[in-house]
């Protein structure tokens, strides 16, 4: 079975032209503003734009998931926060 390709009538997928980093639910633009583009392995045609990864993503602290506590677990007293 073949699928019609993103962004194309039919296709069950589709991108945005550009993302950011997704925290704290939404899509926030990368702090030094710079973007790569990915490709398709199938046809080599463009993707979308996505952030060059950076350790300092966003101005705004963040929760690294494996600091999340387990479900039904006991809260700590105060959330740790990161902000690289």
């Amino acid at each position: 079975m073949r699928y019609a390709h993103p962004g194309t009538e039919g296709a069950i997928v589709s991108f945005k032209s550009k993302y950011g980093n997704y925290i704290g639910g939404e899509f926030v633009a990368p702090v030094k503003g710079q973007y790569f583009t990915n490709t398709s392995p199938v046809n080599g045609q463009p993707i979308a734009e996505f952030p060059v990864p950076r350790l300092k993503t966003s101005t705004r602290p963040w929760t690294l998931p494996t600091q999340l506590p387990m479900p039904g677990a006991p809260r700590p007293p105060r959330p740790v926060r990161w902000c690289y």
